[in-house]
């Protein structure tokens, strides 16, 4: 019986989401516009940091235009929500100030974060926080620190370097300049990094990930490289191409265990990979999304037979449909659907990724799923349980802390995935994959300042279990 419900809950999902996406489009087309309202000047307050043009890439409007009096509130939320989405502020007000007649001054007043984190890290090294507390190991940390400059020269320009210590050491260097061109159009970015580990997961047996570790030995390392090319066409458009080259080297031992890590029997494995992708982003917040719609595609070439030794020879396409809608006051429906569809061939384990790493099914938290294609479905009801306050601690000086926004959400979801693997799954004794996966439950979720969203969600699987799970992030 569950998974013909699941289907079900997932299909009205989608279905209500687009109707009320199209019940909206048409309210806004026949509405008579009859009045209007020109926008004389454009005021900014409260950019200490953050250059006047970045704020003003994010409008819909400029000085000069001629806005219809019905839809002015429209785009003035939609300026708040475009600028919010720069992650550069903790609070945006839009609004407008009368000038003459029919002439109205727009008002933006923004409150900056805190841009430069010298801060120290301490994290699990684990696919979720639920596997950790599966088995509880302190020694499974990573600890350093990272320094990021996330509004570098207040043109949103991000400077990170980082030095981490422990389970899974990794020193990097990254710089993304969003904006090269007066018209803010192209940009660009790299990164350079170097990782290595004493312990890796080398195999999914039983649907869960074996690990190896060698004490006081350090079993792989990698170097990655990576430089791109970013075009934003208007304000929800974003073109990019990527080039990235990886190098890794496992110890002999590993090999020993598993002839699958790398191609053949190799202990060293080189890779350039090549990638485009577009986005078309309308959603009202990239933290927690209540309205609006998404949608990405991805193409990558993995092995440009470029180098001698390249092995690996993968094409592979990933598109991702995200629709949101409010179906009341405070009653929202949020509706995604992701798939990846790769050329076939055996893929190395280094690099084959399918759900478990970051994508899942609620309720198989505990689980990996490899394989070469996989198509995912995500449906969540949400209901605003306390509109958004404000928290003010006036212990802590700074500005940038000291006022804190917050909201609560119940939450009803339903997921559905399936994976297909063609070459592992029969020889490690895998059963998820080749089925399909469904899950269910209800969450309560906490939204506050810095992009933080905390979930709390108790989940229903298809195999029968059920337990308790903590996330960070929205679902999708």
């Amino acid at each position: 019986m569950l998974r013909p419900v699941v289907f079900v809950f997932l299909f009205l999902s989608l279905h209500i989401g687009f109707a009320a996406s199209v019940d909206s489009t048409l309210t806004d087309s026949t509405r008579s516009f009859n009045k209007y309202i020109i926008v004389n000047n454009i005021n900014v307050t409260g950019n200490t940091i953050t250059q006047k043009k970045i704020i003003l890439r994010e409008l819909p409007f400029k000085a000069g235009d001629t806005i219809p009096f019905i839809l002015l509130q429209r785009e003035l939320l939609r300026a708040k929500n475009n600028i919010m989405n720069t992650s550069l502020f903790n609070f945006v007000n839009v609004d407008t100030v009368p000038f003459y007649a029919d002439r109205k001054n727009i008002s933006i007043d923004v409150a900056e974060r805190w841009y430069i984190f010298p801060v120290p890290i301490f994290e699990i090294a684990e696919r979720n926080f639920n596997t950790w507390l599966e088995n509880p190991n302190l020694a499974r940390a990573n600890y350093g620190f990272y320094v990021n400059d996330e509004n570098f020269r207040g043109l949103k320009e991000k400077l990170s370097l980082k030095v981490r210590f422990g389970y899974a050491e990794q020193y990097g260097l990254t710089y993304t300049i969003p904006y090269l061109d007066q018209r803010q159009i192209s940009g660009m970015g790299f990164d350079v990094s170097y990782n290595r580990n004493q312990e890796i997961g080398y195999k999914t047996y039983g649907d869960q990930l074996y690990y190896f570790k060698d004490p006081g030995k350090y079993i792989r390392d990698a170097w990655v490289g990576r430089i791109n090319y970013s075009r934003r066409s208007g304000l929800y458009n974003t073109y990019t191409a990527e080039m990235r080259f990886i190098k890794s080297s496992i110890a002999d031992t590993v090999v020993s265990l598993t002839k699958d890590y790398f191609s053949g029997n190799s202990t060293i494995f080189e890779m350039f990979v090549a990638s485009c992708g577009f986005r078309r982003d309308f959603r009202d917040s990239k933290v927690y999304p209540l309205k609006g719609y998404y949608f990405g595609i991805d193409i990558v070439k993995q092995g440009l037979g470029i180098l001698k030794d390249e092995s690996v020879n993968i094409l592979y396409t990933s598109i991702a449909i995200r629709k949101y809608a409010q179906l009341h006051d405070r009653l929202y429906l949020g509706a995604s659907v992701e798939s990846k569809i790769s050329t076939y061939g055996k893929q190395p384990y280094y690099i084959q990724r399918a759900l478990g790493y970051g994508d899942y099914v609620r309720g198989y938290e505990l689980y990996v799923i490899d394989g070469q294609n996989h198509v995912l479905f995500q449906s969540d009801f949400r209901y605003q349980l306390i509109k958004t306050r404000v928290l003010k601690l006036n212990a802590l000086p700074a500005k940038k802390f000291n006022t804190i926004p917050y909201t609560f959400y119940l939450s009803a979801f339903a997921d559905a995935a399936y994976v297909d693997d063609k070459f592992y799954y029969q020889y490690y004794n895998n059963h998820l994959p080749n089925t399909w996966l469904v899950g269910y439950g209800v969450g309560l979720d906490f939204v506050t300042y810095y992009d933080t969203v905390m979930r709390f969600e108790y989940a229903w699987n298809g195999l029968g279990q059920n337990g308790f799970f903590i996330h960070l992030g929205a679902p999708f």
